[in-house]
């Protein structure tokens, strides 16, 4: 039966991956801040102020780990889109070989130079904080490789659509640190060093999560040594520099803000604003969470060429993340006090960062828009514009900060968050309109692609097939259509036969009585015609039940064989966990 609404395959696997994506982000800052907490309250501020200090060290960790991450993500979901898997597996292996070796190098780099990048960051040799530093920084710098691990494995998992390994994953480093650090406190009394290690361990026990159920479940994407594809290092390494921009943009709109609140208020400022940092990363993670599911989708339907999907990610990530944004946005202004008090007991304090978080949640109007945006040119490959983009935000939110307080006075800092994000996304609109002369007002028209991207909709036929009946009548249009672009009598034949064999074995044994549907797209490039069938039925590759059934019975699987014995080239892949094949003929 025909649903009442037919099923959008992006839609439905945003709404799927985003809770996990979003536990991703929230994790690591979760356990941030309760490691900050937990220092302040028992361990004394200079502990609180250690950890402060090795703030550089640890976004350099985190840069290192993403660059290669991200660089392997977006290869591979393009890679994806066009059904290679043999080459997705080649770059994975690369990516997870070079991150892990080169991760394992600097960590011994960093602790064998432990006293001189202490010295670099501002302390001075002998003093308490210099010691204490150097403990925090040596216990968490050792947590290198399995954040390595971490970064890359899950984003292979999620491509294929597991998205339970991850969360596991996560859920159990967020538990596990929390409980290290409680018995590192209150049994061990391991210091800082203690603390830093808490992490460290949590890190490793949750890539041991990943990697085993990498091992254990049977995945399209393989580890081979043997097979490392070094020749996509460069374009990795090239695809992956936008995670490090938006660490250094990051860091650098940080420290102005900080700076300011120096020359215009004073340190009690700089500490409030500290504490409105560690709470509103919480919120901000919804958006950066965002930013990577459609960096990963895009890449995808652009590989596939999918004028229309690449649309349809942007209005829908833009509107949910505008939904999700408007909650979080009430939940700060009314609950800001709240939110503040775990970290100080100095009423001054309190005040200040309530006022300034509810004015820093502002920025949540523009900042969901942002991300999708950030996101949306890594997957289709723009990425100097998004470059561009985070550093235009570094200026305007530089620029807001030094200049707003000799207008409006201190508390107007607050607000340079909010301007910058807001100043950001007007800068997207505009170079969008400029770019396709179009109101950038439709998703359309801010897709940023040639007019000759993608197939033209003359060149496919495609529906949705919920029935046996929709996928007979589905064939009939393919086979006009394949006469109408100058195919012979022998592909409108054989052509819709294939669909039609393909689709009964889809609703057949994939349609097991629950709400499936199965997706067909016929398409004429190149003077040449292809069909994809997409589904969301248990995994099935007939690519490899026919190499092993290819001896049998030439009447059993009659479908399956046809299929091969007429096509040039056939290709599975298992990617946003649907069933995808691709059939050249």
């Amino acid at each position: 039966m025909k649903k009442n609404k037919e099923k959008n395959f992006i839609i439905g696997f945003i709404n799927r991956m985003i809770p996990s994506m979003i536990a991703g982000q929230l994790v690591g800052t979760i356990c941030t801040v309760i490691d900050t907490a937990l220092a302040g309250r028992f361990l004394g501020d200079q502990a609180m102020a250690a950890e402060g200090m090795g703030t550089p060290i640890f976004l350099f960790i985190a840069a290192l780990s993403s660059v290669m991450a991200a660089g392997n993500a977006n290869i591979c979901s393009n890679l994806s889109g066009k059904g290679e898997a043999k080459e997705i597996s080649r770059v994975f292996s690369m990516s997870i070989f070079v991150s892990v070796t080169f991760s394992i190098f600097v960590t011994i780099l960093i602790l064998l130079f432990l006293d001189p990048i202490c010295v670099m960051l501002g302390l001075r040799k002998g003093t308490n904080l210099f010691i204490l530093s150097k403990q925090y920084i040596a216990g968490y710098v050792l947590m290198m490789p399995a954040a390595a691990l971490v970064m890359v494995m899950p984003r292979m998992l999620q491509l294929e659509g597991d998205n339970k390994t991850s969360l596991v994953a996560l859920v159990l480093l967020f538990i596990s640190d929390m409980i290290l650090d409680v018995v590192n406190i209150f049994v061990v009394h391991g210091g800082v060093f203690g603390m830093a290690l808490a992490t460290t361990i949590s890190f490793y026990l949750a890539s041991a999560v990943i990697v085993i159920a990498f091992v254990r479940k049977r995945h399209i994407v393989k580890f081979s040594l043997k097979k490392m594809g070094f020749e996509y290092f460069l374009k990795a390494l090239s695809y992956g520099t936008p995670a490090l921009v938006n660490s250094l943009c990051l860091g650098l709109v940080s420290g102005c803000i900080n700076k300011s609140f120096l020359i215009n208020g004073s340190e009690s400022y700089v500490a409030a604003c500290t504490v409105v940092v560690r709470v509103g990363d919480l919120f901000l993670g919804f958006g950066l969470a965002m930013c990577e599911l459609v960096s990963m989708i895009t890449g995808v339907v652009n590989g596939e060429e999918d004028r229309k999907g690449l649309a349809d990610i942007i209005r829908f990530s833009v509107g949910k993340m505008n939904r999700i944004y408007f909650v979080l946005i009430i939940f700060a202004l009314l609950l800001a006090n709240i939110l503040v008090l775990p970290f100080t007991s100095n009423s001054d304090t309190i005040r200040m960062a309530a006022f300034g978080l509810r004015i820093f949640s502002l920025q949540l109007l523009f900042h969901g828009i942002f991300e999708c945006f950030i996101g949306y040119y890594r997957g289709i490959q723009r990425f100097m514009l998004g470059n561009v983009m985070l550093i235009l935000m570094t200026i305007f939110s530089a620029a807001v900060a030094f200049g707003l307080p000799h207008l409006v006075g201190v508390n107007g800092i607050w607000f340079s968050y909010a301007i910058a994000k807001g100043l950001s996304v007007l800068a997207i609109m505009i170079i969008s309109a400029i770019y396709s002369h179009k109101s950038p007002l439709k998703s359309e028209n801010l897709l940023m692609k040639s007019e000759e991207f993608g197939i033209p909709q003359e060149n496919y036929i495609e529906q949705n097939i919920y029935s046996t009946k929709e996928l007979t009548d589905y064939c009939e249009s393919v086979t006009a259509f394949v006469h109408g672009h100058g195919g012979d009598n022998r592909q409108a034949f054989f052509i819709p036969l294939c669909i039609e064999e393909i689709g009964r074995n889809v609703i057949e044994y994939g349609f097991d009585g629950g709400d499936h549907v199965m997706a067909i797209k016929v398409i004429f490039k190149d003077g040449r015609f292809g069909i994809r069938v997409r589904d969301d039925c248990k995994s099935f590759d007939p690519e490899e039940f026919y190499k092993i059934h290819k001896g049998d019975d030439k009447i059993d699987n009659f479908g399956i064989r046809l299929v091969f014995s007429l096509a040039e080239d056939v290709s599975y892949m298992n990617t946003l966990n649907l069933n995808n094949l691709l059939v050249k003929l």
